[in-house]
């Protein structure tokens, strides 16, 4: 017998299931969202840089 025929498999909900599957693709849109407004945040710094504050936070907010 190997130890794989020892391990115990947890037996969970369907409804909980469901709840995890839900929470886990929402982490992922989350995710995806903040590495967007990062990218925003950074090239609104380079605008601001390169012209002035105000034309930085115009970009962010056409893009946010």
């Amino acid at each position: 017998m190997g130890e794989i025929e020892n391990v115990v498999v947890p037996l969970v909900d369907k409804s909980i299931q469901e709840k995890i599957t839900v929470m886990v693709q929402e982490s992922f849109l989350l995710k995806a969202e903040s590495e967007r407004l990062l990218n925003v945040a950074k090239r609104a710094v380079e605008i601001a840089i390169e012209q002035d504050e105000n034309a930085g936070i115009n970009y962010i907010k056409a893009n946010s």
